[in-house]
This record gives structure tokens, C-alpha cells and sequence, in this order.
């Protein structure tokens, strides 16, 4: 009888530990540390386990943790979700042409997916009017996930000026003291704290160059060094 007990204990232990790996493979990074930079420690609404699950189980298909990590942090905040671009609800991802997808343009003039496939190291994959899928090269899909993450807040924080200090100037001080978090298709943007200032560049011509943050008082605190407007 112990040794019944002492086998099934084994064998419970054994679950316990397979279970607790798979969580923590779950868990993805590079999304982790993205998200943390941009709220802080604030919570926002996600998407419970068992609702990604049963997505999981309607589509056939296992989700790359990356995505799934995503939502389940972020996926019910619109400021995450749509202040620019459009992540689906997880329950409307689409499959088509063996791929699923889950982000389009605010226009619908482009689309992002990711083959099923390939769900353990997805590449990101981008349509445009063409209906052509096209590979984005040196993309995994959680670095992409990144930069859209970081690319919403520029544009969905509550308070935003343009820079105008002078270019040199700048980028003098972006250089020296702010982290460059994006820079992918011609889109560059820089953290510090709470605050984000980003620029599109076209053939190294810089367009017009913006601040963004959550806090107004910390836009108060560079409106002189930036001369903010």
C-alpha cells in the first residue's frame, strides 16, 4: 500500500512540475518586459487562459505563446488593442491561407499573420492591397509584437506635443540618454520612464518627430527641453 502511495505521489509530483514548466513557458520575455515599461506597475484587463484555450480548440491550431502571453495581459485594453493599429479579439482571428491573422491597419490597407506551421518560432507575415503575403525578414513574431505594443502607446497615450528642438540637438540627447525600443520599417521610437518620442524616416529624411506619455506632468517636465508644442 505505501508503495502504491509512494508511486502515485511520484506520479502526482511528476504533473505538478510538467504543469509549472508550461506555464512558465508561457510566459514570453520579451512581451513581459515591453508591457512593463509602458504601464508600469499598473494592471490593465486581459484574456483568461480558458478563453484562449477554447479559441485554441475552435481554430485547430496552438497559438505562439507570444500572442497568447499578449492577450492575456493586454487583451482587453483598447490602448493596447486599437489606439492605431487593430489586434482582433482573440475569439475573431482569422485562418485563411494557413496562416492566422491577427492585426490589420486602421484602414484595413494591410494585414499581419503568421503561419500555423511554424507556431514555435512564427515569422510575421504582412498583406497588402496586392492580397500577396510577404515575409518580414529578421521579424520573430515577438520582437514584431513589441514595436506594435510600443507604436500604440505613441499614438494612444492621453498627452502628446511635437518636438521641435533642433534636430542635432535631439538626437544628441536621445543618443546619450533614452533607449531606442523600436526601429523597424522606418519607424523609431525612444523610451524613457513614461515617455516615448518617435519619428517616422524616409530614406534617412526624418518627418516630423512627436512626444508621448500617460502623465501630463511628465510632458511638463520636457515641454522646455524639447520645446514641446
Amino acid at each position: 500500500m505505501a508503495f502504491i502511495y509512494y508511486n502515485f505521489y511520484l506520479s502526482l509530483s511528476t504533473i505538478i512540475i510538467i504543469k509549472t514548466q508550461k506555464l512558465n513557458c508561457e510566459k514570453n520575455l520579451m512581451i513581459e518586459e515591453t508591457i512593463q515599461n509602458l504601464l508600469g506597475d499598473s494592471l490593465r484587463e486581459g484574456i483568461s487562459t480558458e478563453e484562449i484555450e477554447t479559441v485554441e480548440l475552435l481554430l485547430g491550431v496552438k497559438l505562439p505563446s507570444p500572442l497568447k502571453y499578449m492577450y492575456s495581459k493586454v487583451g482587453n485594453d483598447p490602448l493596447f488593442m486599437s489606439s492605431f493599429l487593430y489586434f482582433y479579439p482573440i475569439e475573431d482571428l482569422v485562418l485563411l491561407d494557413n496562416k492566422i491573422q491577427f492585426l490589420e491597419e486602421n484602414q484595413d490597407v494591410c494585414r499581419w499573420a503568421f503561419d500555423i506551421d511554424d507556431t514555435d518560432h512564427p515569422k510575421v507575415y504582412q498583406q497588402a492591397d496586392d492580397e500577396k503575403w510577404y515575409l518580414l525578414d529578421k521579424m520573430p513574431l515577438e520582437k514584431f509584437l513589441s514595436d506594435i505594443l510600443y507604436y500604440q502607446c505613441a499614438m494612444g497615450y492621453d498627452f502628446g506635443a511635437e518636438v521641435l528642438l533642433e534636430r542635432g540637438r535631439l538626437f544628441g540627447i536621445l543618443d546619450s540618454d533614452w533607449d531606442k525600443v523600436v526601429s523597424f520599417d522606418g519607424l523609431y521610437i525612444y523610451r524613457k520612464q513614461d515617455a516615448l518620442i518617435w519619428y517616422l524616416s524616409d530614406d534617412n529624411m526624418v518627418r516630423d518627430v512627436y512626444y508621448s506619455s500617460p502623465n501630463e506632468e511628465t510632458l511638463n517636465q520636457h515641454k522646455q527641453l524639447f520645446c514641446l508644442k
